[in-house]
């Protein structure tokens, strides 16, 4: 095998230890965060993300991928709660753990397209329903999205219709 061969296939590898180590220390560095958090959020009853689209003239309005980012981790604990979130058309995924319930930290948005309960092209309403936290997380691929697994986390949330 040749020395340019070699280093291909080291790159390579490389690049494939990348893409399972940076999903473990971004979870790793959230669960750090949280773990120390600086000031406790106060629960709301609903949850709407906003669904403006930035335009030249508006420069701080929200990104159309903000509420593509919207997590269920401030109604941690809040078990049986149901909460609503608003999905702007054309986002894009996020990170997603779990199927049927998923981390409180995942997509919420991206786990209502992976229950089928809204599509991206549209967008729509999610709401979740707020559960006890599970030993373990698994992943699976529906409706176009693939969502991780993972071991115990905290909290976790159900997609419900709305």
């Amino acid at each position: 095998m040749s020395l340019r061969e070699r280093v291909l296939i080291g790159l390579g590898v490389l690049g494939a230890i990348g893409l399972v180590v940076y999903p473990l220390a971004y979870r790793v560095s959230t669960e750090q965060a949280r773990a120390h958090p600086s000031t406790a959020p106060t629960p709301a009853r609903t949850f709407a993300t906003p669904s403006i689209a930035p335009t030249p003239f508006a420069p701080n309005a929200p990104s159309i991928d903000e509420p593509w980012r919207a997590e269920a981790t401030e109604h941690r604990g809040l078990y049986g709660e149901s909460f609503d979130y608003v999905c702007s058309p054309d986002g894009t995924f996020g990170l997603i753990w779990g199927t049927d319930t998923y981390t409180d930290d995942s997509s919420v948005c991206t786990a209502g397209v992976h229950q089928g309960v809204i599509t991206r092209e549209l967008g729509g309403t999610v709401r979740i329903t707020i559960r006890p936290a599970l030993a373990k997380y698994v992943g699976t691929t529906r409706n176009g999205v693939t969502t991780k697994s993972f071991g115990t986390w905290d909290g976790s949330y159900q997609v419900v219709k709305p």
